[in-house]
């Protein structure tokens, strides 16, 4: 359950990390397989929270050159 204390805005990772309701190990958890294969899909944590780390690439400028990158990579081994 989320505190009381928490904002009332949309959820974020740091909010749910701070709440305790993922871990910081959990977020890695959700970050490795993206690096590995940026098609993989979202992620769903055991709290039932998801994280679709490819959509937030796609939809941040500043990282929108990173999922061709990472799959370069990973084609070329």
């Amino acid at each position: 359950m989320i505190s009381a204390t928490m904002t009332s805005g949309p959820l974020t990772l740091a909010n749910l990390r701070k709440a305790g309701v993922i871990t910081s190990r959990e977020i890695v958890a959700a970050i490795d397989p993206y690096m590995l294969d940026p098609a993989t899909g979202p992620y769903l944590f055991s709290s039932g929270h998801s994280l679709d780390i490819a959509a937030i690439v796609g939809t941040t400028s500043s990282l929108n050159g990173w999922s061709e990158l990472a799959t370069r990579r990973m084609r070329s081994g």
